[in-house]
């Protein structure tokens, strides 16, 4: 995982933007809706749980729910939130004191997973699958390499309410964005239908890993997981040889 990351989903600043509520957008909600009837009461792993925003919603599917984060502000946050629950300090990439074949639903929303360096993503699904009961669900989403977050834009660095900032502030703002962009280019990573590219939220401190969507139908059956639905962020189903511009995915994904 680059240091870099790190360090950014750990400035307040940063956790300060992830205390949403509720759904993140109509593609996160059809996943969860797609799978709940099945998953429900059973055993819920959700990685990259943040400052809680899917604890509140996945805590209605089933009370057997472990949420993990590597991020010591995020995670305390999320404990601020919803004290008593199981909320742990974890890695993705080693699900530790998580059993075998334990879990009916496995969660790494907010394309979590491609914050994670890309020769680390086979050991990520690896343990997903190793998690996952058979039968059991992954849903997870993950950044389009010919989506609109791949080509950075300095007009879309500030969100609307940091628009609101005074004009000096949002000076220093895009200054810090542009300098961490300028640095994020000497480990630019291009590969066979993927890219590692600096994302052009949190002033651009966060590298991210992007792939197509050919490339990530096969990582995902190389891992043992088999594709049940794909949707966009804006919630629309996507066909198995559509070349979609959309920024993300959301993915359905079922254990052998």
């Amino acid at each position: 995982m680059p240091a870099d990351n790190a360090r950014t989903f750990n400035d307040p600043r940063v956790v300060a933007v992830y205390s949403a509520t509720g759904w993140l957008d109509p593609g996160e909600e059809r996943s969860i809706r797609r799978v709940a009837r099945e998953c429900r009461g059973g055993r819920i792993v959700d990685l990259g749980v943040g400052t809680g925003r899917t604890t509140g919603l996945l805590t209605l599917l089933s009370d057997d729910y472990v949420g993990l984060d590597y991020a010591p502000r995020m995670l305390a946050k999320a404990r601020e939130r919803f004290p008593g629950v199981d909320l742990r300090d974890g890695d993705a990439r080693r699900l530790d004191g998580i059993p075998d074949h334990s879990a009916r639903l496995i969660m790494f929303s907010y394309n979590g997973i491609d914050a994670v360096a890309h020769e680390d993503r086979a050991g990520v699904l690896a343990e997903i699958v190793r998690v996952l009961e058979p039968g059991g669900y992954a849903v997870l989403s993950s950044l389009n390499l010919h989506g609109r977050s791949a080509r950075p834009r300095f007009h879309r660095l500030l969100s609307r309410d940091e628009g609101l900032l005074t004009p000096i502030r949002r000076a220093r703002r895009l200054g810090r964005s542009a300098l961490n962009y300028r640095r994020a280019q000497s480990h630019v990573r291009r590969g066979d239908g993927w890219a590692h590219l600096p994302l052009d939220a949190h002033e651009c401190g966060v590298l991210a890993h992007f792939s197509t969507l050919s490339r990530l139908r096969e990582e995902w059956a190389t891992a043992g997981l088999t594709v049940v639905a794909i949707y966009t962020d804006r919630g629309r189903d996507v066909t198995a040889d559509e070349d979609s511009d959309a920024d993300y995915f959301h993915y359905v994904l079922r254990a052998a």
